[in-house]
């Protein structure tokens, strides 16, 4: 059967509110480069995909409905909703900022345009997305893996938190330890040592989910 333009146009929107829906970059900021990286295209192929100009392969097309969390049967059909009501009710796409950024979160999510990570949280809505970097978190943590940070969550004992180390002026992710004259940022990595938390250092959050980035 011979694909029309109007289905590949219908399947090009809801494909696009689906990477919409996943946090990938938007249109001429990125988003057919992201297509490329994700399913293995050329900057060319991908920009077709995205474009309306041609269907993918049904094959593809389970596997970005896999890939990007939505009902196989909405991307296909447009039968039903992208995502079932119990899912689409915890999924948050939350702003990536590189560690460092995180110091200043508050000030770049304002104004934040770039890109965006899809997780199925309960974390609140001061929450986002932070890339990790650095072997001192190895091998539980390693570079780039992608964590939620909540900002309202008091750290306790044993927590995963991000903390802006004034007198190093840098952001670490660190388990917490508390001490009794000073807390403790402890490495998992036993190649780093353990950093004392002093009054002008600061909380940034408390890490609650952790995905590994293949990308």
């Amino acid at each position: 059967m011979t694909t029309t333009t109007e289905q590949k146009l219908a399947f090009a929107k809801r494909f696009n509110l689906a990477l919409d829906l996943f946090g990938a970059p938007q249109k001429n900021q990125g988003r057919s480069l992201t297509v490329a990286e994700m399913f293995g295209l050329t900057p060319r192929g991908s920009a077709r995909w995205v474009n309306g100009e041609v269907l993918p392969p049904k094959k593809r097309r389970r596997q970005i409905a896999e890939r990007l969390e939505v009902n196989y049967d909405w991307l296909e059909f447009g039968h039903h909703e992208p995502k079932t009501s119990a899912h689409a009710s915890l999924v948050k796409k939350l702003p990536l900022l590189d560690q460092n950024e995180a110091k200043d979160h508050k000030k770049i999510i304002a104004g934040f345009h770039g890109r965006r990570f899809s997780f199925e949280t309960e974390s609140s809505n001061e929450s986002f997305a932070v890339r990790t970097t650095g072997k001192a978190m190895e091998p539980r943590f390693p570079a780039n893996t992608i964590l939620v940070i909540d900002p309202t969550v008091t750290p306790k004992d044993g927590d995963f938190v991000l903390v802006h180390v004034h007198r190093i002026s840098e952001v670490l992710f660190r388990k917490w330890m508390q001490g009794d004259a000073h807390n403790h940022l402890i490495a998992l990595n036993d190649s780093f040592s353990s950093v004392p938390v002093y009054k002008e250092d600061r909380v940034i959050g408390v890490a609650l989910e952790a995905q590994q980035s293949l990308r």
